[in-house]
């Protein structure tokens, strides 16, 4: 089949979804060719695929633009998948520009089923998003509901859930790039990704007093480019209980670092107070470290309370504090845990996405 892929953002999560998938995809023997933005983040990495840099902050370059049009017209795709995001009313006229130059099958993923920064627009450009697209593809349960909830008319029959998989699978873990110096004895928890008020990361920073007073050797690490002020973490976390026992790293964390810092770390805390999903869980999973986790966002789908984590009620600073702790200090839980996440991880892979991917594809092809 011939492939087009959109995803005009270019960078962080949604892209890494779609550099994996296209990856994958042409290594099942399709053509797949993705249009992005300028200096996409995996352009020096490996691809099997043909990328063609066109948007600028959402926005097109004019002449990139009519470049890859005439690409797209003599390609004729017989697929079009976009991957959605935060701009809805983007990918509509994203979908129209390419209808003028091909017949092509339009589907969408829906990574997030309303923006998390949701304006007055969006529902509206989300409804004709949903109603036109021949297929939907969400990666939880509970955003299929959601779906469903928030856009009743849209066709249950045509949403598919796929699960996430680790998207930093592309990055070498053969690095030479050491993580700054935390002292081996300590047991490392790591909160890790954007940080914003929905992840709880106020919630984390609280309940750390109380691990840091019973498990002496605990250590948190936070990781993630500031969304909003973070002038109340800051202050968290210079309280004097956990001052010297925390690393807090407030940027966009490298790709080809990551393998470096999940190796450091012992577990891998997600305390959102609301929200849905965390591609972070698969990452911790194909990494080896067990979750502690708020039940919430789909996450009971992907963290098996005892087995491949902990859930906790969200926003609930003693029980994430006694979960933490009861990992930390339980090696023979630890230890299958440990066992249980890198077989979970292995169940769901890029090839398998991509499997389940492509039978949709050929579905609407027939």
């Amino acid at each position: 089949m011939k492939i087009l892929l959109i995803e005009p953002g270019g960078y962080a999560a949604t892209f890494q979804y779609t550099h994996n998938l296209a990856n994958e995809l042409a290594n099942r023997g399709h053509t797949v060719v993705l249009g992005t933005g300028l200096k996409f983040e995996t352009r020096d990495f490996p691809r099997a695929y043909t990328a063609f840099e066109i948007f600028d902050r959402f926005f097109p370059r004019p002449a990139r633009l009519l470049a890859f049009l005439a690409h797209v017209r003599k390609m004729q795709p017989d697929i079009v998948h976009i991957q959605g995001h935060s701009h809805p009313t983007s990918y509509l006229l994203i979908r129209k520009m390419i209808s003028s130059v091909c017949q092509a099958k339009f589907v969408y993923t829906a990574q997030d089923v309303i923006p998390k920064q949701e304006r007055k627009h969006h529902r509206r450009a989300l409804k004709s998003v949903y109603a036109r697209a021949l297929h939907i593809f969400v990666n939880a349960r509970q955003n299929r509901e959601m779906l469903l909830e928030s856009f009743p008319q849209t066709d249950p029959g045509k949403i598919s859930v796929i699960p996430l998989a680790d998207l930093t699978a592309f990055v070498s873990r053969d690095t030479d790039i050491p993580f700054p110096d935390i002292p081996e004895e300590r047991k490392v928890v790591l909160f890790f990704g954007n940080i914003e008020p929905r992840k709880g990361l106020q919630v984390l920073l609280e309940s750390f007093r109380a691990v840091a007073r019973s498990v002496p050797d605990a250590f948190l690490l936070i990781v993630g480019k500031p969304f909003h002020d973070i002038d109340a973490y800051l202050e968290l976390a210079d309280n004097p209980d956990i001052a010297d026992r925390l690393m807090f790293h407030h940027h966009y964390f490298p790709l080809e670092q990551i393998p470096a810092l999940f190796s450091r770390v012992d577990i891998v805390a997600v305390p959102y107070v609301e929200g849905w999903n965390s591609a972070v869980i698969a990452t911790a999973y194909a990494n080896g470290r067990p979750v502690i986790a708020s039940d919430i966002g789909g996450f009971d789908e992907v963290v098996e309370d005892g087995d491949t984590g902990l859930l906790v009620p969200p926003g609930d600073v003693p029980a994430l504090a006694e979960a933490i702790t009861r990992v930390l200090s339980d090696s023979a839980l630890y230890t299958r845990m440990q066992k249980n996440v890198r077989e979970k991880s292995r169940l769901n892979s890029w090839p398998e996405i991509a499997r389940k991917t492509e039978q949709v594809y050929l579905s609407l092809a027939d």
